[in-house]
């Protein structure tokens, strides 16, 4: 079997309460989703393969900054998304494997509001960091 394609994710690891209490990791967030725009921005004209691109891996993030972001920032933030330089993936957080069907159900409610009101094209999830699972 030959290895045709490979696919890199650039991201920040969200992994709440394990690497800095929760206001500094809400703040590094902050600071990782602003520069993640300014990096797409200065590589949107780029068609090369090797343009900056960014995935936002969990919603809780992104829906903390939302509520600190001026009006300008979310709109760079949605320009970006549109380009294709900025993903929005669907997962809330990392989440446990001991959630019930009705509060994973529950986790993704806000995915709603991501697409009615930004017009996120949110498709794929990621969940890479299960505690307790080897």
């Amino acid at each position: 079997m030959t290895v045709e394609k490979i696919f890199l994710i650039h991201h920040s690891h969200t992994d709440v309460g394990f690497t800095h209490d929760q206001p500094i990791l809400w703040d590094l967030s902050q600071r990782f989703i602003d520069e993640a725009i300014d990096l797409a921005e200065q590589s949107a004209d780029s068609n090369s393969h090797g343009a900056f691109r960014w995935t936002i891996e969990n919603t809780l993030p992104l829906l903390k900054w939302l509520r600190r972001a001026s009006s300008k920032d979310i709109d760079r933030l949605v320009a970006m998304e549109q380009a294709g330089r900025i993903e929005v993936t669907g997962m809330f957080g990392n989440m446990t494997p001991l959630l019930d069907t009705d509060q994973f159900v529950e986790s993704l409610l806000p995915l709603r509001r991501l697409r009615e009101d930004y017009s996120f094209d949110i498709r794929y999830a990621m969940n890479c960091d299960v505690n307790g699972e080897n």
